[in-house]
């Protein structure tokens, strides 16, 4: 244990349709209904949990309930966002002087076979691998997630929407799979980190401003059978310094 593991808290969140669970030191800290309710003027969150299911179909005109998941996916992101930050806080901190950071693991379906448009947006993940049975990643999907450092991608990946992984800053590597074919507008913008990306042989296109600022990549290897390179695409890429474009260009 580090000198200073009492100011991190890990902890694992597994959001459910019904319910919402977190749990700490493999014990269920926060068992709650996956339900928010608020005010309908102001937007606000009045109450999470089963505060809130005790207004379901109960409150006045003013205040209206609503669940973020539906079928275990995330319908309303704005929602899951608030619902899970009230959740922590009903995390147990008695026995803490300083609040601690914590650092999360949060589940999702085994047989997901998408990522949803900005399922992780904004997110503080820092690796992640998507689940082998997953052949589409959303739009804007790990848009801004600022720490994140490292993505394994699937072998039968087909779709990575635009703006994928754009505003990744500390993303250096990304081994894109054989069986995509385009890689879309704005995908890898901003990932200022970047250093090197091998497009497959099976990509026929990238669209516009997909490596947009991209000022550490040095080293890219392109598509034989690539036939449209979109505006922009590797504009403000300071650190590339060549680029071989294949004759069916």
């Amino acid at each position: 244990m580090g000198l200073f593991s009492f100011l991190t808290r890990e902890v694992a969140i597994d959001l459910g349709t019904a319910n919402s669970i977190i749990m700490h030191d493999g014990k269920v800290m926060v068992d709650e209904p996956s339900i928010v309710a608020i005010d309908v003027t102001t937007k606000k969150i009045i109450a999470v949990g089963r505060t809130a299911m005790q207004m379901d179909g109960r409150t006045h005109d003013n205040i209206k309930t609503i669940r973020p998941l539906r079928d275990g996916v995330i319908a309303d992101f704005d929602m899951a966002n608030a619902m899970i930050k009230e959740l922590i806080k009903m995390l147990p901190t008695k026995n803490y002087i300083i609040p601690p950071a914590l650092k999360m693991v949060i589940c999702i379906p085994s047989g997901i076979t998408k990522l949803s448009d900005g399922m992780f947006y904004g997110s503080g993940l820092t690796s992640f691998t998507v689940p082998s049975q997953v052949t589409d990643i959303g739009y804007a999907t790990f848009y801004n997630c600022k720490k994140l450092t490292s993505i394994t991608l699937p072998s039968g990946l087909k779709t990575i929407d635009s703006a994928a992984f754009s505003g990744c800053v500390e993303l250096k590597s990304v081994t894109i799979p054989s069986g995509i074919v385009g890689i879309k507008m704005e995908t890898f913008s901003n990932c200022t980190s970047l250093t090197s990306i091998v497009i497959p042989d099976s990509v026929t296109t990238i669209g516009s401003n997909a490596f947009y600022n991209c000022i550490a990549l040095e080293d890219v290897t392109l598509s034989k059978n690539l036939v449209e390179i979109g505006s922009k695409a590797f504009m403000n890429c300071e650190s590339l310094k060549t680029i071989s474009l294949p004759d069916s260009v």
